[in-house]
């Protein structure tokens, strides 16, 4: 697992909930339609007054809606085949970096309320966010797996997962028992591409929370990029502004230790699936 993108999570609702403080009385409408690179201006024109605009001295702009109370919102992502409903959406984050301007707003973040109370039971959280899972590939997004790793599935892509990578990808394909959903580690993930955009999907919850005979806290958290963005989300950070020259021969370097690993995998008698690939890089 080589993706940088878990390294800069260092913060969920801390920035929205700050921002809203003072924001209780705003009307928020029902619903709101994204789409990756949307223009900043497109979207605050669905609802001005329920829209907060950051401005960042660093360059990122920031784009925020919070949901309060029993009212969430529907969050409908437009992206051809792959358009898709989000129901239960508490904040919506979007990002604009203005070093790359022509990409607008690049990165999505949506953190969904799990339950109408503020805990769920383990199975409650685990059998919803599999629905969740399923809906997305259902909708035509096909599961992503990192460059690096092996295109192992099923119960043995997780037990990879879980025993060698936590902070690589889990699959859709196997859903855990309750013993190994409890084992999971906080950000847990799934990966998803369709089309030139990617979609991430995160379980956040309580760590200190996971006697599985109480209730837990849970939010999961929907991150949508547009292609430029999800590609420079797997270089360093000090490589973003040259990204589209680093990127080839760093994924090359990628896929040749994925090739290590099946080769392992095979000599251990997992099957690999090779029907597998990588979605396109993007033209330099």
């Amino acid at each position: 697992m080589s993706r940088y993108l878990f390294l800069i999570m260092t913060f969920w609702l801390a920035l929205p909930a700050i921002t809203y403080a003072q924001r209780s009385e705003i009307q928020m409408p029902s619903s709101i339609a994204i789409r990756a690179n949307e223009p900043s201006k497109a979207f605050i024109d669905q609802a001005p007054s329920a829209i907060k605009v950051i401005k960042q001295p660093a360059g990122i702009n920031f784009y925020l809606m919070q949901w309060g109370g029993a009212q969430l919102g529907d969050v409908h992502i437009h992206h051809g085949a792959a358009s898709v409903q989000i129901p239960d959406v508490r904040v919506l984050q979007g990002e604009e970096d203005a070093q790359f301007p022509e990409e607008h707003i690049a990165n999505w973040k949506i953190y969904i309320g799990l339950s109408s109370g503020s805990v769920m039971s383990h199975e409650q959280a685990r059998n919803k966010i599999y629905a969740i899972l399923a809906a997305l590939e259902k909708k035509a997004w096909r599961v992503l797996i990192d460059p690096d790793d092996p295109r192992l599935t099923g119960k043995e892509r997780f037990d990879y997962v879980t025993g060698q990578s936590p902070a690589s990808g889990l699959n859709i394909d196997y859903v855990p028992t309750l013993d190994e959903w409890m084992r999971l580690e906080d950000l847990s993930h799934w990966s998803f591409y369709a089309d030139g955009v990617f979609l991430t999907v995160t379980m956040q919850r309580d760590q200190g929370a996971l006697d599985v005979s109480r209730p837990g806290h849970y939010i999961l958290v929907l991150n949508l990029m547009g292609e430029n963005e999800g590609f420079r989300a797997f270089v360093p950070p000090k490589a973003r502004t040259n990204w589209r020259n680093e990127l080839p021969s760093l994924w090359k370097a990628l896929n040749e230790r994925r090739t290590q690993r099946e080769a392992q995998a095979l000599v251990a008698g997992k099957k690999i699936n090779t029907s597998y690939q990588d979605p396109p890089l993007p033209k330099r």
